[in-house]
């Protein structure tokens, strides 16, 4: 047997099940209809079977090794959406210390579309958004922008502050940590680096990234709080700065959860997903 056969067999638990056997069961549970009844089919007429084996995938995919995770640049994260900043650190504190390799915070939608613009406001959208998303659309609204009420709660961050007391305890030396700022990424990331400074960690060292989809927050929240334009400079900037002086934090990223929650099929998503990542890389640095 193979180590990485091994490996998993002890980790499992489980006596091993071949594929006749699962075959017997799944037709005994379907009173002796085809196990073909099981195949789901998406919008666009795709097959997914409900079992898909190795035999299945073929050669035309290599098999990565069982233990070579580490290798392959894979971390297991948790994603944080707590409202307080200390409440997600302190749940990101925990969860590292018990085998979680990144720690990963979402701001809030409408603190990261730049709704809430300052600490003062942002900390009024908390508030609001406690007591339920409207009321946190009201507050944005009076704040002079808008807001669907669509957007999902997450961590608020006004100020530096904030990010310190979300930081607080986690060793950025040696964790990965990931913060999805929205339209905010630049000056979070000063507040990390700053942050960093502070407790001797030079900007080499930190390893994640401070990054946002501004298309994303748009879909999700109806607007964000500066010109597209002015979003992809701070981009532009904060990867040029990531590039010289920070390359183990990534700058930009996609996140297809508003296409998916829009309604959009599995090609859709990974349409919108590729064509939001082509927008990025062309606004932020400009034609090829």
């Amino acid at each position: 047997m193979a180590e990485d056969d091994a490996t998993r067999d002890s980790l499992c638990g489980f006596p091993p099940v071949t594929l006749a056997d699962w075959r017997e069961l799944a037709t005994r549970e379907l009173k002796g209809a085809p196990v073909q009844k099981l195949v789901h089919r998406t919008p666009e007429g795709i097959g997914l079977a409900p079992l898909v084996t190795a035999e299945d995938v073929g050669p035309a995919v290599p098999r990565a090794p069982l233990l070579a995770r580490s290798r392959r640049g894979w971390a297991i994260a948790q994603e944080y959406r707590q409202r307080r900043p200390a409440d997600a650190g302190a749940a990101a504190v925990e969860d590292l210390s018990h085998g979680t390799e990144a720690a990963w915070f979402v701001l809030d939608e409408l603190v990261a579309a730049g709704v809430a613009a300052d600490g003062g406001a942002a900390r009024e959208v908390a508030e609001a958004a406690s007591r339920g998303r409207a009321g946190a659309t009201e507050v944005a609204d009076r704040d002079g922008r808008g807001g669907e009420g669509r957007a999902r709660a997450g961590v608020v961050v006004g100020d530096a502050a904030d990010v310190a007391a979300l930081l607080a305890g986690i060793d950025l030396a040696g964790a990965e940590v990931v913060i999805d700022a929205g339209v905010r990424a630049l000056p979070v990331a000063a507040a990390l680096a700053a942050e960093a400074q502070r407790r001797g960690v030079a900007p080499g060292q930190l390893r994640g990234a401070v990054a946002g989809d501004p298309l994303a927050l748009l879909l999700a929240v109806g607007e964000v709080g500066w010109s597209i334009e002015h979003v992809y400079r701070d981009m532009a900037e904060l990867t040029g700065w990531a590039r010289t002086t920070a390359p183990g934090l990534r700058t930009a990223l996609v996140d297809a959860t508003a296409w998916h929650e829009a309604g959009a099929s599995a090609a859709d998503e990974i349409a919108g997903a590729l064509a939001a990542a082509l927008e990025h890389l062309k606004g932020s640095w400009g034609p090829a």
